[in-house]
């Protein structure tokens, strides 16, 4: 009997920890993405409620603003420091950057 209750508390234990870890890694993964392709960091709330209202600030924010500001000022860049050409390529990524807005949002949450 002592076996069989060892047993099964430390597959549950084994199982949760494995869970949680996985959860963490696909939370971490997608934080690395989103920092990749926006650049652009995540605040950090300091309380229940202040995180709930940076939660869908940031949703509506990396959705809709970040990608049309980085459009237009990455595009300005590479036509000051490159010329017409790289610019218009940079301007083609950047377009791509904002079709991908709603699901940079959802990585947001």
């Amino acid at each position: 009997d002592p076996l069989v209750q060892g047993l099964s508390e430390g597959t549950y234990r084994a199982f949760a920890e494995l869970v949680g870890n996985a959860l963490f890694g696909v939370v971490l993964i997608l934080n690395s993405i989103r920092q990749v392709i926006l650049g652009v960091p995540r605040p950090r709330a300091q309380s229940f409620l202040d995180g709930i209202l940076q939660g869908f600030f940031g949703l509506v924010v990396d959705t809709f603003l970040t990608p049309m500001r980085q459009l237009v000022l990455q595009t300005q860049i590479a036509y000051h420091d490159w010329g017409i050409s790289r610019a218009s390529l940079v301007f083609c990524l950047c377009l791509l950057r904002v079709f991908l807005g709603p699901f940079l949002g959802l990585l947001h949450l």
